[in-house]
């Protein structure tokens, strides 16, 4: 439904594709009411996790809308982008926003979600259906811009393309990538490039990430959660190289 509507991206008020180019602009599920906040509030795990709660943003609009209250920043989307909530299936309600509705809110997104399903199917029935919206994400959209203001660049991304290609190459564990790191309660810490969240060498090492760029509280957070992490993708891979000559040694012995 995200792809037919032509759902419009919350950070940036594109709509979305799985095609879309550059960093941070990968899809991920984002929570409408952040998980931190309901949690805190007394919601328990299948109320916080409903499908109702979900919806589709980049990466790089999940990271920045990270834990604010929904009351707060779905009025700031709006005002930016006219209609991305709706695009999205989001009650205009303001009441609804606030985590005391949060019930009522899932509510009626679910009868907003059930509405549009079933008149996308009724037109699938009819013939009627519009195609998908082909969009040209040909050229990327603007850069992303890291913690310290600074664009990151392109030859960042082919490094971490040229890391996955070494990594399948060797037969290396696939790493899981835009990784969010939680706690066991599932209330997310942070979100990393790529991570082994059970090692390279899978239950025989720690965790693993790669975080571009990291900040201090990334750090202080992975840290805590027993990864080791890397900042650099030439430090990362020097790792990697390092645990394949060790296999290599240790086949030859």
């Amino acid at each position: 439904m995200t792809r037919v509507s032509s759902s419009l991206d919350w950070g940036s008020g594109v709509p979305l594709s799985a095609n879309m180019l550059g960093r941070l602009n990968a899809l991920q599920v984002h929570h409408i009411f952040p998980k931190k906040l309901l949690y805190d509030y007394g919601y328990q795990k299948a109320e916080v996790n409903a499908i109702a709660n979900y919806c589709f943003l980049t990466q790089a609009a999940n990271l920045s809308i990270s834990d604010k209250r929904p009351e707060i920043y779905l009025e700031e989307v709006e005002a930016r982008y006219p209609g991305a909530l709706a695009s999205q299936w989001v009650p205009q309600d303001p009441d609804l926003w606030k985590l005391e509705n949060y019930k009522e809110f899932l509510a009626e997104r679910r009868r907003l979600l059930a509405a549009a399903a079933n008149r996308f199917l009724e037109e699938l029935y009819q013939g009627s259906a519009a195609a998908p919206v082909v969009l040209d994400y040909s050229t990327e959209l603007p850069a992303a811009v890291g913690e310290a203001g600074a664009p990151l660049s392109a030859e960042m991304d082919d490094e971490v393309q040229a890391l996955l290609e070494r990594v399948r190459a060797h037969g290396l564990p696939k790493p899981e990538l835009n990784y969010e790191v939680c706690r066991p309660t599932g209330e997310v810490l942070t979100v990393v490039d790529l991570a082994w969240p059970a090692g390279v060498q899978e239950g025989f090492s720690q965790p693993v990430a790669l975080i571009l760029p990291g900040d201090q509280d990334q750090i202080n957070i992975l840290n805590q959660a027993g990864y080791r992490f890397f900042t650099r993708v030439k430090d990362l891979r020097t790792y990697l190289e390092t645990l394949l000559d060790l296999r290599v040694e240790t086949q030859a012995v």
